[in-house]
Order: structure tokens, then sequence, then C-alpha cells
């Protein structure tokens, strides 16, 4: 297995929203970066957390972090998920596999959450993902273009005007590839 940065822009969006909320937070897909982390704030805040994984490669490692406050559920058939989705989240990340599900994932849950954090949703990459179906079915939507490969968040319950403020970029990526932080 190998490691890249990118899998990692959607960090600085989760760490600013788990300080601003309380609920329990919803996790598509777990991944070597998120998962760790939100365990740990959960952890640390007594906050419910739940991990929804189908894909064996990542199920030996986030079954390791199953806790008091963390669930973590093998998911055969995401179309079989209806009572986990059924409940309500302060965060949704959505970051799963097979890539093609999140845009219909994204529909499904697009009442039970105050912020839906998606990743991956640069421009050219929308149909892979099938995010550029899902725009009209949330009222509010903040896309964090910092980091490639870009992050946005959407909601039908909370305006995310403010996150043009609370989400000012750590580092500036340069149009040579290279990364000035300050």
């Amino acid at each position: 297995m190998y490691l890249e940065k990118r899998w990692t822009t959607h960090l600085p969006i989760l760490m600013e929203l788990v300080k601003i909320t309380e609920g329990t937070i919803l996790e598509f897909g777990s991944g070597l970066f998120s998962t760790p982390f939100l365990h740990w704030v959960c952890i640390k805040n007594n906050r419910k957390f739940i991990t929804l994984e189908n894909n064996l490669k990542y199920w030996g490692f986030c079954r390791q972090f199953k806790s008091k406050n963390h669930i973590v559920k093998f998911i055969e058939d995401w179309d079989k998920i209806e009572d986990i989705v059924s409940q309500q989240f302060s965060i949704i990340l959505i970051d799963h596999e097979p890539m093609q599900r999140r845009g219909k994932d994204a529909i499904l849950v697009k009442d039970s959450a105050d912020f839906i954090v998606l990743h991956d949703t640069e421009t050219k990459n929308e149909h892979l993902y099938n995010y550029d179906k899902i725009w009209k079915y949330f009222k509010y939507r903040y896309d964090y273009e910092w980091y490639y490969p870009r992050t946005t968040i959407v909601s039908n319950r909370v305006n995310l005007d403010f996150l043009n403020e609370l989400l000012k970029p750590l580092c500036f990526y340069e149009n040579n590839g290279s990364t000035t932080c300050p």
C-alpha cells in the first residue's frame, strides 16, 4: 500500500467541523487518516462515531478502532443501510468505494446531517463519483478549493456562508506544483 498527501485534503474541514458540532459522526468508507482522527476526537469528547466499510483491504485496519463510542460495520451491500442512515448526524463524511456510489449515497443522506462532507469533488472528476447529479438536492453548498483534490460541504439544514471565514487555507498550492505554508 502506498500513501499520498492528496488523501488528506478533507482533514482541515473535518478538524474545524468537529469543533463546532456535538452530535454523532458517520463515515462512509474508512481512511488511514480520517478514521484515526475522528476516532480519537470522538473518544476525547465522548461522541458517537460510526464507520461503514465495504473494502476488505481497509476493514482489517478500521475494525481495530471499534470501541464503546465507535461502531465499525462491514457493509456487504450499500443498498441495505437504511437503518443506519435513517438516524440524525452532525457530520457525515462520504469517501467510500465504489466511487460511483458516492453521489447516490449523498442523496440518500441529504436530510440526515447538519454537514455532509464529500471528498474528491473537483469538477473534472464529478462524473466519476456521480456528484454532477446531486447538487440540486442541497440547499447549501461550499466548495473548499484550496487543496487538490477538492472537498465540498453540503447541507439542507445549515447555511454554509460562515465557512468562508472558518476554512481559510493552511497552505497554498502554487501553479508549478510546489506548496507554500505560512
